[in-house]
């Protein structure tokens, strides 16, 4: 019989619990079915034959049934097999190197899927496996267990201990960041995808047709349509198209952010079709606006108010019904205008001189009525000798008898200066010597010292 001390003993324990320790343990694995509505489209045409579809993480994984029905196994994706069997009822073992294997029982008919997905409950110990980290954008940075990595994504994390991981995908203050826990199993080659989402979006605003319409964003007008709206933030906003000419309902749009997304706004017509013949020449006004175009105009339902004028013809006013959809031709030709004018003068025999605006020029020396001239602005001069002239402007309308009366003043008689006498004294001195008459001298000399003497004393 052979003896054990008690310091071997204790020896042969620990050398247990050190085997017992560094002994792999197994992960564990369970079965889920896909239901129905996450099932992908997959298509079977072989009737003979029956598809199980299985998503798993776990690299090299090997399948089952308890009577050999598995025909065979392809892998076409990644974390993708498709195992071919016999339709019917099996019994499927599922196994993986570093995981106890798992039952499952599925029925599948001819030509028919099934699909099941291979979840990971627990990793085994002193397992190892790699992690592929890809991001759109590329170039994000990550944190693994709380560790910021140097290298930027796209990243392949090799040799990481099987277990849960912690990562986090960030890309500065542009998008929101991710968190996720990943599951690495031995000699598994995990692959993970993650688009980053935009902490804002861009909006293409148009409508249909493209009319230019006004865009007010939350109220707020912001331009005009075809328009992109930058960096607009997340949440609901209202849009509202404005156009003299179309209608539009408002949008809610939910801005989840993103790259662009075209909002195309459906707008409907809100006008009628005018056309105005008038006279050639002719000034056309709509609500007290000049028309530059008279053909083809849209104009949004209303009375509209017409106005047509052209000098020396009479101006038509009149309104209109505009109404939606409908196409109203109307005719504003005008017709010349005439008036008379009537002038009275003191004195009667004055010269009267008529000028109008467009050159016209009439004369009257003995009636003073002018009949049937045309409408328009003239310029009214009366004259007559040892009278001041007058002068006066006129507006003659159409049909309308103008009368006119005028009080000539009279013209005051000019008085001769202190120049003029001294004049007249020296032609009487000249008168004098030249044809000798004494007398006649003295007598007009004297006359003139005597007006002389009254301007002074005046």
């Amino acid at each position: 019989m052979i003896k054990t001390t008690r310091i071997e003993l204790i020896a042969i324990v620990l050398l247990c619990l050190c085997a017992i320790a560094n002994a792999q343990v197994l992960g564990t694995m369970e079965i889920e079915h896909v239901p129905d509505n996450e099932r992908g489209s997959w298509i079977n045409q072989n009737p003979d034959r029956a598809i199980l579809v299985v998503y798993s993480d776990i690299e090299k994984m090997t399948f089952q049934t308890n009577h050999g029905g598995i025909v065979d196994v392809d892998n076409p994706n990644r974390g993708i097999y498709h195992v071919w069997l016999m339709h019917g009822t099996h019994q499927m073992t599922y196994s993986a190197e570093g995981f106890r294997s798992v039952k499952d029982r599925i029925f599948i008919e001819g030509k028919g899927v099934g699909e099941v997905r291979v979840k990971v409950v627990s990793a085994g110990t002193d397992g190892r496996g790699d992690i592929n980290i890809e991001t759109v954008p590329s170039g994000c940075e990550v944190i693994l267990d709380g560790n910021k990595l140097v290298e930027k994504t796209p990243i392949r994390l090799e040799n990481q201990i099987a277990g849960n991981h912690q990562i986090r995908i960030e890309n500065g203050d542009d998008y929101f960041p991710i968190d996720t826990i990943i599951t690495v199993v031995t000699n598994s080659k995990i692959t993970f995808s993650a688009n980053l989402r935009l902490t804002y979006g861009n909006l293409i605003i148009t409508s249909e047709p493209e009319v230019g319409m006004k865009i007010f964003l939350d109220g707020k007008y912001v331009g005009d349509t075809p328009m992109t709206i930058n960096r607009l933030p997340l949440g609901y906003h209202k849009i509202e198209l404005v156009h003299d000419l179309y209608l539009a309902k408002p949008a809610i749009y939910n801005n989840k952010g993103g790259d662009s997304l075209q909002k195309e706004i459906e707008v409907i017509e809100n006008y009628g079709t005018l056309n105005i013949n008038s006279t050639e020449g002719a000034t056309v006004f709509l609500n007290d606006s000049a028309l530059s175009d008279l053909q083809g105009l849209r104009l949004k339902p209303q009375v509209a108010r017409l106005r047509a004028e052209k000098t020396k013809y009479r101006t038509i006013d009149t309104t209109l019904i505009i109404e939606l959809n409908e196409l109203e031709t109307i005719d504003l030709f005008l017709e010349e205008g005439f008036g008379i004018i009537e002038i009275s003068v003191d004195p009667p025999e004055a010269y009267i001189v008529l000028k109008g605006d467009a050159e016209e020029r009439f004369t009257n020396a003995r009636t003073k009525v002018f009949g049937c001239i045309p409408i328009g602005r003239y310029v009214l001069q009366v004259s007559a000798e040892g009278y001041e002239t007058a002068k006066c402007n006129l507006q003659l309308k159409p049909d309308e008898n103008l009368r006119k009366h005028f009080n000539l003043t009279k013209s005051p008689t000019p008085q001769k200066t202190i120049i003029d006498l001294i004049i007249d004294i020296v032609s009487s001195l000249i008168a004098c010597f030249l044809f000798s008459p004494i007398l006649f001298g003295a007598i007009y000399s004297l006359y003139c010292f005597i007006r002389v003497i009254m301007i002074f004393f005046e």
